[in-house]
């Protein structure tokens, strides 16, 4: 099962038919040809009461997947949760809503020194360092007429000064940077992109006592 999220909105490609029907708001298309494709997920972007789209091939999942692929723009970013026992998890705020600090990777850049940086310019932070492979969201958008899909590599970080001042880098529209605990954190979430409440909801369960 592959799942990319559009406009906060999931599409899910799978092999075997999913529970969903068309009236809890599914779109469920079979798989023909990719152009019959691209006019499903355009309709699928354009329909506000669809509230998901799944799309399955039974016969050639690989096919599948790289068709849908193939009509967005790939970029690749990367970014962490950083997290302290004390503290809680560490949230920016941007464009008027909560998220998790990450950004493009540059060049020849790998990817753990990417999301380091980015975490550190976003946060403010000078010392983080990465503990754990968190995986991987996928979430597609339009820009300049164009389809993107960014595929964002995330990492579990620690910082030895998670004391230290916090800035925002007010240039990537970002005004403020917070530590939400187990009492603050689920206002965070819920009002963040879907994508990143399923990982910050992963993270909690698996590498918090909270």
């Amino acid at each position: 099962m592959y799942k990319v999220f559009i406009n906060d909105k999931p599409v899910i490609l799978s092999d075997q038919p999913l529970m969903a029907t068309h009236e809890d708001g599914a779109l469920i298309y079979e798989f023909s040809n990719r152009s019959c494709l691209e006019q499903i997920v355009l309709r699928f972007i354009q329909e506000d009461e669809t509230r998901k789209l799944i799309i399955i091939n039974r016969k050639n999942f690989d096919l599948l997947r790289d068709s849908f692929i193939s009509l967005f723009i790939p970029v690749l970013a990367a970014g962490g949760i950083v997290y302290d026992p004390d503290k809680g998890m560490l949230w920016i705020l941007r464009h008027t809503r909560w998220d998790l600090p990450k950004g493009k990777i540059d060049g020849n850049e790998d990817i753990e020194t990417a999301a380091i940086r980015e975490v550190e310019e976003e946060t403010g932070l000078k010392k983080v360092e990465i503990t754990d492979n968190l995986g991987l969201t996928h979430h597609a958008y339009q820009e300049k007429g164009q389809f993107i899909l960014k595929i964002s590599h995330w990492f579990k970080m620690v910082t030895p000064e998670p004391d230290a001042p916090l800035i925002p880098q007010l240039n990537e529209g970002i005004t403020r940077v917070e530590w939400a605990d187990k009492t603050s954190v689920n206002e965070k979430i819920s009002d963040t992109y879907a994508s990143l409440q399923e990982l910050a909801r992963d993270f909690i369960k698996k590498h918090t006592t909270w």
